[in-house]
């Protein structure tokens, strides 16, 4: 369980306005330590935020760089945290997982996970990835 104190320290870190909303919507986010889908979220937040409010939470956090937001196989939104808050500490690590990594989505369960193992190799000279968004699709171990 994130602590709710970790939390608010970590949002005015960023120099944002600390609301119910915003520390429920962010806490969610990193107790799952993996991407979840808007509905998901809308869900586990565990208390009505209209899809306004949580559409303006999700841009101050993608602007901050706080979470990363990238599409799975049919158009759907996922939100992952780029955060790792601990609830027994005062510090508080900015960085969670790489900015860059891609993501696998299973066709046939829609699980998504990150792949921060993954390198892609053989590009061109002068070529970069930038993977943050990226999303593979397969079958995962439990479904193939």
């Amino acid at each position: 369980m994130i602590s709710i104190k970790n939390t608010v320290e970590y949002l005015r870190s960023f120099g944002i306005k600390v609301t119910k909303s915003r520390v429920a919507v962010l806490a969610y986010l990193t107790e799952q330590m993996k991407p979840v889908s808007l509905s998901q979220l809308q869900e586990g937040v565990g208390f009505g935020i209209n899809r306004i409010t949580l559409y303006r939470i999700l841009q101050d956090f993608e602007g901050k760089k706080i979470i990363r937001i990238f599409y799975g196989l049919d158009g759907q939104k996922f939100i992952e945290a780029k955060t790792d808050i601990h609830n027994n500490k005062a510090s508080i690590s900015h960085d969670k997982h790489s900015d860059k990594h891609l993501h696998f989505q299973c066709r046939e369960c829609d699980e998504v996970i990150c792949l921060e193992e993954v390198r892609i190799n053989g590009l061109p000279d002068g070529y970069e990835i930038f993977t943050d968004k990226t999303m593979l699709m397969g079958s995962c171990d439990r479904c193939k």
